[in-house]
């Protein structure tokens, strides 16, 4: 039970080393929906916008971030 425990703790560690906050302005009204319609899913708002972040990515890919002429 303790090793679980140490493994999990261990984990999110880790995950949450990885993780940078990020500020956005968006309009009280869009935020309201947005947290509500999470709610009502039982969604985390930081979730979708991540999920939402990677399809971005995914369809604006870029051939090398590095590459100054992208």
């Amino acid at each position: 039970m303790y090793i679980c425990r140490f493994v999990w703790i261990q984990f999110f560690v880790q995950a949450l080393k990885s993780v940078k906050l990020m500020h956005i302005s968006i309009t009280d009204d869009i935020k309201k929906g947005f947290h509500a319609a999470c709610a009502i899913r039982g969604l985390k708002m930081s979730r979708v916008i991540t999920e939402l972040v990677e399809q971005w990515l995914k369809t604006n890919e870029v051939s090398s971030l590095s590459d100054p002429k992208a």
